[in-house]
């Protein structure tokens, strides 16, 4: 069912099916945050405009959410217009500093995320169910799971299945590592010979032998494309799949806080959540549209102009006194201008965003079973047709052969490189801009980087592919999830773990496997014949044909072998793969089906994305109007024209554009996934029963405004907190039931409350002094900072006890340090609110505890 609203902003109608359970009795305050179980949708009520109910403009949203939306977003669009020199210069010192600063972060929280949801499937959670226990799928395991891999990957298959496998091995190789065996002994002798540059992606399998390096090269791929990729997806999906279909309450993002938030999410920060969602979200899908859009131009290009081998055979011959026209289609020769005319760049790609997203409208206008379902089932069936193609045509059992033994690497390395920062790699490679943002460029800040004898990896590598990637499917967490959540009705939380990651997964390997052992065995094949030539096809040295010899054997699996490391731009390497089994007539077939498969996977993406930034704006209406939907799907559109013209017509600029703006709006959503990973377990041991859902919660709020009439005494303890801190901690110490547990041998708990007091004193007002200090000695910051920290640990320690002492049983150390470093005086007055309100329960602070205060 769908979520409705009255007029009034109140849920009356249809809800989705919420399970139907007896509520356990509340223990704690009556007021809690948390509603009340009984309630449909828990009594979520959530603000909204609705004007034109069945009239075909009828609009309905969420004031807040889309107002705040369509301004950041419009503001970037114009910003990104009017100055775009500035712009890109802006977004990639954004971008190198998230590689410079938090690729910690980025990797950590990956494998944290990944053994909470582990957990749960191989527990008795696994077995909980997106709905009631009669509650039945709507669609088939099929269906199902071509609409999440269709929704999930996108055009990336297509840019990445040859070009990144291919990358890794080639790139690498370029680099050898000089061995000195002269005594019997391999030992690793420093030199290294080669063309690649230290700083480039170079260096990383250095020491390795080519069919290793092979294997390292797929390894990689599966690691940026497997497990790790689609966690994002399933965190987001399981959790808000168990809230809105167990308790009914609304498909929005804000919803996935519930279990922590309770109520709270009704106010201002549930609509940041939804902001930064919708804001992923479509700079997510600009990333793709961005990646996909060079590939659908490239496969124009080779259709118009017919080329085969490397030669263009459409069109009339480019003059020489067009020199520029004529490198812009490439090295070949002839070089033709085909029968349209289409080039390569900005314009041309423009106008396939604007034509793209007027079919990914047209999809979103029909709805999800009659749009976009459907071209989710064409996509994935034209997919697996090519892959499947692709493995028939080349050597089979090549392919099969190099897919398992790199599986088994991925296996035995995933351990290794889903921990791996490339630390030593990364030493002083701290980036800075130099130059005016017309003409600077981003450099290192120093020469000395990297490790002192040059091994191992470039500086560049980890933020260049890793990063981008976790920043990449991170920015797609919220649409990916919340469009998996709706399509998963009925489905056990066990269940869609298996299928929205592990398969997944498995098919990814499948596809890299394929495209990527079939680059890499072409590539063999080119080294093998000849160093110097791009192209080799039937003639009296290289006799390589299709035809057939005889009734069953052909003369060749290949009509032509090329050099992928020359053969042109990474879009280029697909096509020539993909054209390289047979003639010119198979291979223009090829082509063309490949690109209709690539475009029908780009609209899968871009109206799915528009779907679900309107349900989130909509307040999580499944069945947004009509009106909103084509406005969403036309600003996803225009957002990634103006990153691409924002590019000033350099097609390769506007990549690292769209690039960029996906791993920075990435960034801050990790912080917010590091929540939902929480609230995820939280809510599957509330389902479970393992936990009252109606536990005892805090009845003020640490980020919120007072009520009227408690302005003054809010301010006032917000000053003392923020000024005098160790007013509050010794306030709340020494007042909260057992507080300081049973002191220790030493001190006493009285002597254990002035100590606190005491050393919050000296860290805050020691750490300000370092700090004025710091203007002399820079160093004397990060000493201030370290009893920053020091204090905010006693705030934490301060709030701990609160919850402890006076019975609250929401909350959780994590939130606690958090908001202690953050918001140190909220904190505090929080603490002191609660407890002048007393223990939960109504029994008053301990009476020893107020002769001590005394």
């Amino acid at each position: 069912g769908a979520w409705r609203q009255n007029r009034t902003g109140r849920h009356d109608k249809r809800v989705p099916e919420a399970r139907d359970q007896k509520p356990k009795q509340n223990k704690g305050c009556p007021d809690a945050a948390m509603a009340d179980k009984l309630k449909p949708g828990r009594g979520i009520e959530l603000p909204f405009i609705e004007v034109g109910e069945g009239k075909p403009w009828h609009l309905k949203f969420n004031p807040f959410v889309t107002g705040l939306s369509i301004v950041a977003i419009w503001t970037f669009i114009i910003y990104t217009l009017v100055s775009p020199a500035q712009a890109s210069k802006e977004w990639a010192m954004w971008f190198s500093w998230v590689g410079d600063e938090w690729t910690w972060f980025y990797m950590g929280s990956q494998n944290i995320w990944l053994g909470v949801i582990f957990y749960l499937m191989l527990t008795k959670y696994g077995n909980l169910k997106f709905g009631g226990d009669d509650t039945e799928p709507e669609f088939s395991k099929l269906q199902w799971f071509g609409m999440m891999y269709t929704c999930g990957v996108a055009v990336g298959l297509f840019y990445w299945g040859v070009a990144e496998p291919h990358f890794h091995y080639i790139y690498e190789k370029k680099t050898t590592v000089g061995w000195d065996d002269d005594d019997g002994a391999r030992r690793l002798a420093g030199s290294i010979t080669g063309d690649a540059p230290n700083d480039d992606w170079t260096l990383r399998s250095g020491h390795m032998n080519d069919g290793e390096r092979a294997n390292y090269a797929l390894m990689q791929t599966y690691f940026h494309w497997g497990i790790h990729g689609w966690i994002p997806y399933v965190l987001i999906g399981a959790l808000m799949g168990l809230l809105s279909y167990r308790r009914g309450l609304p498909m929005t993002m804000r919803t996935c806080f519930y279990p922590l938030w309770g109520k709270q999410i009704e106010g201002w920060r549930g609509d940041v959540v939804d902001v930064l969602s919708i804001m992923c979200t479509l700079f997510g899908v600009c990333t793709s549209l961005g990646l996909g859009v060079r590939q659908l131009n490239r496969g124009l290009i080779r259709m118009d102009r017919g080329t085969y081998m490397g030669v263009d055979y459409y069109g009339s011959e480019y003059t020489s006194s067009d020199p520029m026209r004529k490198t812009a289609c490439g090295n070949s020769s002839p070089c033709r201008e085909g029968k349209m005319g289409w080039d390569f760049n900005v314009k041309t790609q423009c106008w396939i965003v604007a034509f793209i997203t007027a079919l990914a409208t047209c999809s979103v206008v029909l709805g999800l079973k009659r749009g976009i379902a459907v071209l989710s089932y064409i996509a994935f069936a034209m997919g697996m047709l090519l892959v499947t193609s692709v493995l028939f045509m080349d050597d089979t059992m090549y392919i099969l052969d190099a897919m398992m033994t790199s599986f088994g690497y991925y296996l035995w390395y995933l351990p290794k490189i889903a921990w791996e920062c490339d630390a030593w790699a990364r030493l002083n490679s701290d980036h800075s801009w130099h130059g005016s943002p017309g003409s600077g460029g981003m450099a290192k800040d120093s020469s000395l980087s990297g490790t002192p004898d040059g091994l191992g990896a470039g500086q560049e590598w980890h933020a260049g592919w890793t990063v981008f990637y976790w920043g990449w499917w991170i920015s797609w967490g919220p649409f990916v999830g919340t469009f998996l959540a709706k399509i998963s009705k009925g489905r056990t939380l066990r269940e869609f773990i298996i299928y929205a990651l592990i398969v997944p997964t498995i098919y990814c390997v499948f596809w890299f496997g394929t495209f990527g052992g079939a680059a890499i065995g072409m590539q063999m094949r080119a080294d093998h014949i000849d160093a110097g030539t791009t192209y080799w096809g039937k003639d009296a040295t290289h006799p390589l044909d299709t035809r057939m010899a005889g009734f069953s054997n052909a003369e060749h699996n290949k009509g032509y072998v090329v050099d992928i490391s020359s053969s042109g731009s990474k879009e280029d390497k697909f096509f020539d793969l993909i054209s390289s089994y047979g003639g010119k007539g198979l291979a223009y077939g090829m082509t063309g089906f490949a690109w209709l498969c690539l475009l029908f996977y780009f609209i899968t993406s871009s109206d799915s994305g528009s779907l679900v930034i309107d349900m989130i704006s909509a307040n999580g209406e499944q069945d947004p109007p009509l009106v909103q939907r084509i406005f969403w799907a036309v600003t996803e559109g225009c957002a990634a024209i103006a990153l691409l013209k924002g590019s000033q017509g350099d097609p390769d600029r506007a990549l690292n554009g769209v690039s960029a703006v996906s791993v920075v709006c990435g960034l801050p959503f990790t912080v917010v996934l590091m929540y939902m990973s929480h609230a995820l377990y939280l809510c599957c041991l509330e389902e479970a029963g393992d936990l009252d859902e109606n536990r005892p919660a805090w009845r003020t709020v640490c980020l919120g405004l007072p009520k009227a009439d408690e302005v003054g005494e809010w301010v006032m303890s917000m000053v003392i907190a923020a000024f005098a801190p160790f007013v509050p901690i010794f306030k709340v110490l020494t007042q909260v039931e057992g507080s300081t547990g049973k002191g220790s041998d030493i001190l006493s708990k009285q002597k254990m409350v002035l100590l606190y007091t005491g050393l919050s004193a000296v860290f805050i007002y020691l750490g300000s002094i370092l700090l004025i200090f710091s203007m002399w000695e820079a160093n004397l910051r990060m000493l201030a900072a370290s009893l920053y920290l020091a204090f905010a640990t006693v705030v934490a320690y301060t709030r701990y006890m609160t919850r402890t002492g006076l019975g609250i049983q929401f909350g959780d150390a994590l939130t606690d340090v958090c908001l202690s470093v953050l918001f140190y005086p909220l904190v505090l007055a929080q603490c002191e609110r609660e407890c002048a309100l007393g223990t939960i329960g109504g029994a008053p602070p301990q009476e020893k505890a107020k002769t001590v205060e005394a």
